[in-house]
């Protein structure tokens, strides 16, 4: 709705995590005149083959239509397979590394255990935003360039206005912080700030460790 009918408000804070964020920060990019704040944790931002662990599987790949030919809708278990085939360290080896770690700690182990079943959720990425994102932002890079255009209209950095703060996993090769830090000062907000996340014990997944862990609810 454009009118704030539901809240008041015209313009609404956004936050968002891992590729939810990258979808808030286009959204920040094509209605500036909307957003109020904008709060991106983990997230990937600047893509291309020298960057994550993802991306190096997605240039080796063949394209994305490959894959959606054959599976339509993208089922999660697929993308949780591709996860842990370019990335063991970050999505099979730190995940028993954390098992282990929570064991003396009753609230490490539930909360482990509760993200260990979260991800069994993994919904499926339909047909042509899976396209579009592996070929458009993966593959091409277009959202940090400047030239991702949504509905005939540009998105970039250029284009964010909001308040901007980025949560930053220095040791995550996922999205490590070259897949942020670009965007971030490129981003034409003229209030930007950088949290870098330290690591729990007992969040399993250290990508999502930012949004369940300890120190991400005190800090």
């Amino acid at each position: 709705r454009d009118d704030g009918d539901e809240t008041g408000q015209a313009r609404a804070f956004l936050a968002g995590h891992s590729l939810g964020g990258t979808q808030a920060a286009i959204f920040a990019a094509l209605h500036p005149e909307r957003v109020q704040g904008l709060a991106l944790l983990g997230t990937p931002l600047h893509f291309g083959p020298m960057v994550g662990d993802l991306d190096r599987l997605v240039a080796t790949s063949p394209p994305a239509q490959a894959v959606t030919l054959t599976l339509g809708n993208v089922p999660g278990s697929f993308l949780n397979l591709a996860s842990a085939w370019a990335s063991p360290k970050t999505y099979e080896f730190d995940r028993w590394q954390d098992w282990f770690d929570s064991l003396r700690d009753a609230w490490a182990v539930q909360t482990h255990v509760r993200v260990e079943r979260w991800m069994l959720d993994e919904s499926p990425l339909a047909r042509r935003f899976f396209e579009e994102v592996m070929e458009q932002l993966y593959r091409r890079d277009l959202l940090l360039r400047g030239e991702l255009l949504v509905g005939g209209r540009r998105a970039g950095p250029d284009l964010v206005e909001a308040p901007l703060l980025n949560v930053v996993d220095a040791q995550c090769r996922a999205v490590p912080p070259e897949a942020v830090i670009p965007f971030h000062e490129a981003a034409k907000s003229p209030d930007k700030r950088l949290l870098w996340y330290a690591r729990d014990v007992g969040v399993a997944l250290y990508h999502v460790g930012m949004l369940v862990g300890r120190s991400a609810h005190e800090r």
